[in-house]
This record gives C-alpha cells, structure tokens and sequence, in this order.
C-alpha cells in the first residue's frame, strides 16, 4: 500500500483498494492457517494508517477504532473486513469440507494422521439434541467411559439398547436419546451444523455471531431517510406499506401542526396512493416468493393413475410425549386397500414426525407388495426434499434419506402435497392407535369411518 500513497487517493479510492487488494491478499493464507493475533494486529494497523494518511515521517490522528470502521456502513463504518473474524470463517469453513468430503485425498491424509477413530464418543462428543454444540451427557458412577454412540444402538433391533443407556446415562439423558431417530439404512455417523435448520455450514453463520451482530439489530440510522429506510429492510411486504401510509399520514400531521398548511383531501388521496404505488414497485424488485409457494398441490384428494397406490401419510404430535403415525393406501377408484398405524414415544418435532410418517407408509406399501407408488403429504418441505434427492444434514435428514431410499426401492414413485382437505382419512389413521410400539394394520374388514371419509372423498 505504500507504493501507493504518492497517488493522492481520495477516500472512496482508498477503500476500494484496502477492499479489494489489502483484504483479499492474505484470504489464501487465512484459509489454512490461524493467523496469530499479533499478525492480525499488525494487518488493521497498516490498513488503519492508510486510511487516515498515516506514514512513518508524518503520524497522522486515528479518529475512529479500527472495529468501528468494520461496522456496515449504515452504521457510521466503512464495511471493512474484521480479519480475526474473517480468518475463523474461513477454516471453519475447512473443516466443515474435511467432514463433509471425507474421500478427498486431503481428508484421508488428515484422517490417517490426526483422526484414526472418527466413531463419536460418548462422554467427549456433542450428540445429544440440545440448545448448543457442547450439550454432552454426563456418566453415571459405574459407567464405561470408553463407550461410543454405537454401542448404544441394539443391531438387531435398529433400536436404543435400553441396558446400555441404563447402565451408564442418567434419566434426563435417555430422554434425549429417545428423541434421536434411527435410521433404517444405518448409516455412517454425519455431523451437522445446528445453528441452521438445514445442518449445512455456511460462513456468513460465524459472521453473523461476531460482536457487529448486536450493534446492526439494535443500532439506528441518522436522518429521517436513513431511519424509514433501516425499518423498511426489516419489515415484511405487509408490515412495510403499512408503515409507509402511517409515515405520510404523520408527514401531513407535522406540516399542519408546526407549519400551518393544512392539506387538502385530494392531495391527501394523491400522496398516499403514489407512495403506495412506489412501495409496489419496489417491493416486486425486493420480496422474492420462496421455493415452497410454488410447489403444486391440490385442497382435496385426487385419485392417482391407474395401476397406482396413491399412499397418505400424517403424523399427530399429542401433549404427553407421544406421536401417532398414520397411513392409508387407496387405488385409482379411491377404494382402501390398506390402513395401518403406530403409536411411538419420542419428543420430536412436527417436522420430524411427518417425515418418520411417510418412512412408515412407504415400509407399510413394500411389505404389501405395491410397485407403483404416489406418496403424499400436506408437509411442503418434506416433499421439496422428497423431489430434490438430495441429502441433508439436519435433524430430520436421515428419515428424509430413508424416504427417497425407499421410494427408489419400487418400481415406480413419485411424490405430490396436498393441502389440510386432502389427507382427512390418514390424519384418522394416525389419531386412532392406543398401543405404542404396536402396529395396526388393516387390510380387509375397514372401520365404518374410514370408509365414510374415503366416499366423501370421492364426492
């Protein structure tokens, strides 16, 4: 930066090149290697001088803290780059590919030097559900503390193995077990990242928990513009136009109390129609409709092709701690062909449950021989993940994977949503079984209300 500095940049020239040739230099660097704090000094300290026109004849005075020259710029900073932040993301975000891509060359030489045992620990790991990454169980007296996860699951059973967990974990922790689902595949263990839903790593997360967090929620603009435009890129759509009429209708109030010009009717009418007409706009080029709003689906019930079994799954979360799981099979007439439930017991999210209901209709339609199969649900991301084929990382990944794996598993398959009309017959299903870890399962002889629900379908 010093060859530079006979140039005479201005300072909008000064921050384009601290931007984009000072930050970006050391990003390969940062990337493999934790920068010590020294180093990571001694870069703001030489950015930091350039920017005030410092040089080693003339000290020139630093009028405000590097960190504030970090902050957004609608926050009185520049927007440069924290770079103690900045070096975290980065190797985070290598670590997160060594876990993720475990075929790589690099995650194999790494693996074979550093990290032979890769089973997860019990008592060192985080793999309990919890509130952080550091939720671990704590080891009753008599415990094995060389016990990994594994160890815990029956092979027989694809289950919890009740004797080992009351063996070495406490009652509190086996509650947290049973809210893990298994999967039906067995696969390798997975890490995921739990700050987001998804389980997948992304440095704008390690960002977005730096110290700049708080001050860009809680901090406000200062003039009147910047302020409305602050509280607009917070709102929603809705939210947003409401504001904007509220913000005129207090405009006119101002001009009529401190300048004496009252407004008349019409031009009442006319500012608030062009400012709404103007947020319109704007707003079409701002809110884009998500993914899930255009994923096609019906309000009621719709038979599927002929040869198919269109297959409805729910799943009802009750209070005491148990989930009902339901399915019901019906042809392209909309006869029943197959009914069948399970109570279980386990503290899983909505989300969760509708995703182990669908793995339990699809297990129920290949145990009873069906090739063809339309699966549906009134859950939209689940079938969006359903569709995409793609694997995830968060709670309820595995069932999700179980889902497209048995789906592969038939000769035909698909997917479809249907709205809160259209599953009434399954949504039954799920609420009816009283016995848990028992199923039901009917294939002749319906109840009188299924039957009743079913031709009210077909009306």
């Amino acid at each position: 930066m010093r060859g530079w500095k006979e140039k005479m940049l201005s300072s909008p020239g000064k921050e384009v090149l601290i931007k984009a040739v000072a930050q970006s230099l050391p990003t390969y660097m940062m990337s493999i290697f934790l920068l010590a704090k020294g180093i990571i000094y001694e870069l703001h300290s030489a950015m930091a001088k350039f920017w005030w026109g410092s040089s080693e004849e003339h000290h020139k005075i630093h009028w405000l803290r590097w960190e504030k020259l970090c902050r957004p710029k609608a926050m009185g900073g520049m927007g440069f780059r924290d770079m103690r932040v900045f070096n975290q993301a980065l190797l985070a975000k290598q670590i997160w590919r060594l876990m993720k891509q475990t075929n790589s060359l690099v995650a194999r030489i790494m693996k074979a030097r550093y990290f032979k045992n890769d089973s997860i620990c019990v008592w060192s790991d985080a793999w309990l559900p919890g509130p952080s990454s550091s939720h671990v169980p704590t080891p009753l007296a008599n415990a094995n503390m060389h016990l990994m996860v594994s160890d815990l699951i029956d092979p027989n059973k694809n289950c919890s193995n009740v004797n080992m967990l009351a063996q070495n974990l406490t009652m509190e922790d086996i509650q947290a077990v049973y809210e893990i689902p298994i999967s039906d595949r067995r696969p390798e263990d997975k890490r995921y990242w739990w700050p987001k839903g998804d389980g997948m790593f992304s440095a704008k997360i390690i960002w977005d928990q730096s110290e700049f967090k708080e001050i860009v929620l809680m901090a406000s603009a200062t003039s009147c513009a910047e302020r409305v435009s602050w509280v607009i890129h917070r709102l929603d759509q809705h939210s947003g136009a409401i504001f904007l009429a509220m913000a005129w209708v207090w405009t006119l109030h101002n001009k009529r109390l401190f300048e004496d010009k009252p407004p008349s009717p019409p031009q009442i009418l006319h500012g608030l129609s062009r400012m709404v007409m103007d947020y319109r706009e704007y707003a079409k080029c701002v809110y884009v409709r998500p993914l899930i709003s255009t994923l096609p689906s019906s309000n009621h019930w719709c038979p599927p092709p002929i040869n198919w079994v269109k297959v409805n799954t729910d799943a009802v979360v009750f209070e005491n701690g148990e989930i009902g799981l339901g399915m019901v099979g019906r042809n392209e007439h909309g006869s029943i062909i197959a009914v069948s439930c399970m109570l279980i017991t386990a503290n899983w999210a909505p989300k969760l449950a509708e995703a182990a209901a669908a793995r339990f209709g699809l297990d129920v339609a290949g145990r009873m021989g069906m090739h063809q199969v339309l699966l549906e649900s009134d859950a939209q991301k689940l079938i969006i993940a359903f569709r995409n084929r793609r694997p995830s990382r968060c709670s309820w990944g595995l069932i999700t994977e179980d889902v497209i794996y048995k789906l592969d598993s038939f000769e035909s398959s698909n997917v479809s949503h249907v709205k809160r009309g259209g599953y009434i017959v399954a949504h039954l299903a799920a609420r009816i079984c009283s016995m848990p870890r028992e199923e039901v399962i009917y294939v002749t002889n319906f109840p009188q209300t299924f039957l009743e629900l079913a031709a009210f379908d077909m009306q």
